[in-house]
């Protein structure tokens, strides 16, 4: 059953509507999958979960599926816009965009982080959702918390020689490899020819709380997409102030995170509550990042890779290192 669906967006904006197709089409895979599932697995139907978002303290991690099922729980990255892709020897992944080579961070990384964040969350929780465990602590430690990161269906895929991703799939092949892991824990799950370890399952009560928890958890995100606001920032109303020579520079942004415009500390980090933007650790302090590309002066968007943060033109195709984040 889909426990929830992906939040509507549209966007004029190639990059970001190419992401939300891929989105789409995933959930879609995912759901033709679930109303087909093997005999053997019938009487254990997941819930599947599209376009979460958790906010914790200063931050939001985004996950684009979900899978809860009665062994666990399968978190899916997508990377789903068509391009050529390559990973090399050390896992560095690299795209090919309107014919240009970008770097793009490993969704693989990406989705081992979402994956610890979640099982914290959930051990935080831990004696509402599984009250019948005797345990006081570790009660998801059994339980299976499986990634998979989806690729276009379209496109190559060049990995270095003897490297294997068995954890990447095309985006048609995303119910295929969900059964496969589906089928594996509930092999796994048994304890000799009849017995079966409990620990390692989630009850019907436990998939009810679960469902709930998570939806409840899920902060929707109020989001505009980059066209509509570069169409405010560019055509502001006719009644507003000119803007001088000299308001304007009172008003522009630097590309300078290296202190605190507020309080000239020096430990900041980037956060991302809706979109990117600099804050202050001594102070609270925010900045907000200036899209503007160095090379055509047009509206560009921030990208990360690692802890390495760029501002990223689609209309040039310039990459430009912003800022360097020192507590990841």
């Amino acid at each position: 059953m889909v426990a929830k669906e992906i939040d509507p967006f549209k966007s004029q904006h190639d990059y970001e509507q190419a992401g939300q197709t891929a989105l789409e089409r995933v959930a879609g895979n995912l759901k033709l999958t679930f109303t087909s599932l093997p005999k053997n697995l019938e009487s254990h139907t997941g819930r599947i979960f599209n376009g979460l978002r958790f906010e914790q303290a200063k931050y939001a991690i985004q996950i684009d599926h979900l899978i809860l099922h009665q062994y666990g729980i399968i978190l899916i990255e997508n990377r789903g816009e068509p391009a050529d892709i390559t990973v090399n020897a050390i896992g560095e992944w690299t795209q090919i965009y309107k014919g240009k080579l970008l770097r793009i961070s490993s969704p693989l990384t990406q989705g081992e982080r979402k994956l610890t964040f979640l099982k914290t969350l959930l051990e935080q929780h831990a004696a509402v959702l599984r009250p019948s465990l005797k345990k006081a602590e570790g009660l998801f430690n059994d339980v299976s918390f499986d990634l998979l990161v989806t690729i276009a269906d379209t496109g190559d895929l060049s990995l270095s020689p003897g490297m294997s991703l068995p954890r990447v799939c095309r985006a048609q092949d995303v119910g295929k490899k969900v059964i496969e892991l589906m089928l594996q824990h509930k092999s796994q799950a048994k304890r000799g020819l009849f017995k079966r370890n409990l620990e390692k399952e989630l009850s019907g009560d436990e998939l009810f709380k679960l469902t709930g928890f998570l939806k409840q958890q899920h902060t929707p995100l109020e989001r505009e997409s980059f066209s509509s606001r570069f169409i405010k920032e560019d055509h502001q109303e006719t009644d507003a102030p000119a803007q001088t020579a000299e308001t304007a520079s009172e008003h522009k942004i630097e590309r300078d995170y290296l202190f605190c415009k507020t309080c000239g500390g020096s430990q900041l980090y980037i956060d991302h509550q809706g979109e990117y933007r600099v804050v202050c650790l001594d102070c609270g302090g925010i900045m907000v990042i200036d899209r503007t590309c160095s090379n055509c002066k047009r509206q560009g968007f921030v990208s990360r890779n690692g802890n390495d943060y760029f501002v990223e033109c689609e209309a040039c195709l310039n990459a430009e290192l912003i800022f360097v984040d020192p507590v990841r």
